[in-house]
């Protein structure tokens, strides 16, 4: 897609709204053509010049009712113009927002957060004050045409000498701004590369103290952001000298038209109120040459933002940035569906055949996995550190893109698993828990309603009820950034919970029981096998869980080794006996 055909796009999304402001910034743009005027009229009126057939307190009252209209024209202006930028705004980020995740969820990023976050904030609010800056110079352009139409009956001479420095201020300017543009452009990424870097940071703390990298960390960002300074000031300092070099262009038209008019003024071809119109309309447009130089710039630089934007989808077609939905800007939001299961979600058996994911460019991955889980069964997936365990379910959920093999829910082929295996049918819990600076219960329901979610049951199920009832404010303490204010335990279990309350029919747990105490865990695997609703797959070392298990799948270099029992995988397997002894 071009540049224009997205920006097409954006408008025909409400294109009300741009009629609206369009229609609204015509009239207030045209009432600065009515001051010229009036402003001609009230000075012949109070010079020799006279005959305009209008008293001086009729221009005034005329003018005034102008200025009153002008200002109402003003705030509509303002008002529906936000509403433009928003509604553009708010499209391009709900699109970028829907891909972006389904990027992550396919295995597909590989971008930065700082990147993405750069993008939400700067390049997206580039694209709509681009458009409402277009539709303002579209207006500007048409009332320019106006204004020196009435010029030029005026006098074509000095119409053409006053608008000529204006002219060539804006052609300068037009070609220095190539170079503040690649100063912008400078800024941008070294934006994105300081604030990806400090949200890094925040997430890795523990690392960077445990090697003391603190001073080289600190003087990293230091660079980044003195990088970033350097570029901002280049680009700030070069355009205040294109903004003063513009104003002085418009003194220099006003000057020659002065020296014009002493000499027409003094053999009558020019009077008073026509050198007041020049004056006005050459101030009023002097800004004009400058405003299309910047939209011919913005042009491209919206372009610039559009290619970033659609290299965040490297599955996804560049349309869907600006596909047409449903946006929320007033009233409350629509409450969310809640969680309903249909006979296809129930689950009978879930068979995996021939899962084979490599990471690119190397040998490392998983190779030919076969597995089957019948309904209610507790399968455990066990091995050493590195033997392909997490690979094995990030495959199978399609959080990384599996490079053959064929997966089957109650013998359907499941195309894309990233989407088929979610609640109702699946849910899963990582290694690492991703928790919210928010409270306790608003991580467990992320968004389902109260009426719908058994939070009891869940906190239940995952042993937490005691810890909460020791917490100040219960369930609705806040646990503070990434969970923060919990201990590891707690924030496995509750990201457990909020896996629980979601009553997806196969469970997915990788590592969860790490950071438990012995009796804790105990009681956490024990509450899961009496519920024979759920069918679970684990993947862990844990003695606890592996003496509950039905099934056990033993992982080494990316293969299954072995399967069987915990008896039989004692009993016939080597490398089981030695991991079995590690784990003591």
């Amino acid at each position: 897609m071009k540049t224009w055909q997205y920006l097409l796009r954006l408008i025909l999304f409400r294109p009300w709204v741009y009629i609206g402001e369009g229609a609204l910034r015509m009239l207030w743009v045209f009432t600065f053509l009515m001051e010229g005027l009036l402003i001609s009229t009230f000075f012949n009126s109070v010079s020799s010049s006279g005959g305009t057939g209008f008293s001086v307190a009729s221009v005034v009252a005329l003018f005034l009712a102008v200025r009153t209209v002008r200002a109402a024209l003003l705030i509509g202006g303002i008002i529906i113009m936000v509403l433009a930028k928003y509604t553009a705004g708010t499209l391009l980020r709900k699109n970028l927002l829907q891909q972006a995740l389904q990027e992550v969820a396919g295995g597909n990023a590989s971008y930065s957060i700082g990147e993405l976050v750069n993008c939400f904030r700067d390049d997206i609010t580039g694209i709509a004050n681009f458009l409402s800056n277009v539709l303002w110079i579209v207006v500007y352009s048409l009332a320019a045409v106006f204004a020196i139409t009435i010029m030029v009956r005026i006098n074509l001479l000095m119409t053409i000498i006053g608008l000529l420095p204006l002219i060539a201020g804006g052609a300068i300017v037009y070609v220095a701004r190539k170079k503040v543009e690649r100063y912008r452009i400078a800024s941008r990424s070294a934006t994105g590369q300081a604030v990806g870097t400090l949200g890094s940071m925040f997430t890795i703390v523990e690392a960077v103290k445990v090697a003391g990298a603190e001073v080289q960390v600190k003087k990293h960002l230091q660079q980044l952001n003195h990088e970033r300074g350097k570029y901002t000031i280049h680009e700030d300092l070069l355009s205040a000298i294109l903004d003063a070099a513009s104003s002085n262009t418009t003194a220099v038209g006003m000057g020659c038209v002065l020296l014009l008019a002493a000499f027409d003024m003094r053999a009558g071809t020019f009077t008073v109120g026509d050198f007041a119109l020049f004056m006005y309309y050459i101030g009023w447009l002097s800004d004009l040459p400058n405003r299309i130089g910047r939209m011919i710039v913005g042009y491209k630089r919206v372009g610039v933002s559009l290619a970033k934007m659609a290299n965040f989808l490297q599955k996804g077609e560049p349309a869907l940035l600006v596909k047409h939905g449903p946006i929320y800007l007033r009233g409350a939001l629509p409450p969310l569906p809640g969680i309903e299961k249909s006979a296809a979600d129930h689950l009978t058996t879930l068979q995996v055949t021939g899962l084979t994911y490599h990471y690119p460019g190397t040998e490392k991955g998983i190779e030919n996995v076969h597995l089957c889980l019948p309904r209610g069964s507790f399968a455990v997936i066990t091995g050493r550190v590195g033997a392909g365990k997490t690979t094995l379910i990030r495959t199978l959920l399609g959080l990384l893109p599996k490079d053959a093999g064929e997966i089957r829910w109650n013998g359907e082929v499941v195309a894309e698993t990233s989407k088929v295996l979610v609640p109702p049918r699946c849910a899963y819990v990582s290694q690492v828990p991703q928790l919210f600076n928010a409270t306790i219960r608003e991580n467990i329901l992320l968004g389902l309603a109260k009426n719908q979610a058994d939070i009891d049951g869940a906190l239940s199920q995952a042993v937490l009820e005691s810890d909460i009832a020791n917490m100040e404010a219960g369930i609705d303490t806040l646990i503070g950034t990434r969970g923060m204010k919990l201990s590891g335990g707690q924030q496995q279990r509750l990201a457990a919970a909020r896996m629980f309350i979601r009553e997806a029919e196969l469970l997915i747990f990788d590592d969860l029981s790490s950071a438990l105490d012995v009796n804790t865990e105990r009681i956490f695997w024990e509450r899961l096998r009496e519920n024979v609703m759920w069918t679970c797959l684990a993947v862990t070392r844990s003695r606890i869980a592996l003496q509950r298990a039905d099934w056990i799948i033993l992982m080494k270099d990316g293969l299954v080794h072995a399967e069987g029992n915990l008896h039989e995988l004692l009993e016939h397997n080597q490398e089981m006996r030695l991991l079995w002894q590690e784990t003591q």
